[in-house]
């Protein structure tokens, strides 16, 4: 499908349909082997912890059987214990970056 299908026709495709045609786009190359074994999901570019657990089980839906996802990183806003907690329990491992790097004073020498 070129850019200018797209944008010709962007008014009339459903948001649902697109989503459909990129989630099979991405079955079909996990299905090739394209992607590695462990897969880490980067989902920084939104704060919001309602969706992650929707978004990573499409993901892992995606990628089967040839890719597990073993790992996440994910946005201060999902500092969620529920969310974070389901997320262990599938036994990927998930990194929370801070805003800023906190330095401990230097002891001085006395």
């Amino acid at each position: 499908m070129c850019v200018d299908t797209v944008a010709n026709h962007i008014v009339t495709i459903s948001s649902r349909k697109i989503e459909n045609f990129f989630n099979r786009c991405i079955q079909c190359l996990a299905k090739q082997g394209i992607f590695p074994k462990g897969i880490k999901l980067d989902t920084i570019e939104k704060p919001d912890n309602l969706h992650v657990l929707a978004v990573l089980e499409q993901a892992k839906e995606n990628v089967k059987p040839s890719s597990t996802i073993d790992s996440l990183v994910l946005d201060r806003g999902f500092l969620d214990g529920k969310v974070l907690y389901d997320i262990d329990l599938q036994g990927i491992e998930f990194v929370i970056p801070l805003k800023k790097i906190w330095k401990l004073p230097r002891m001085l020498d006395s």
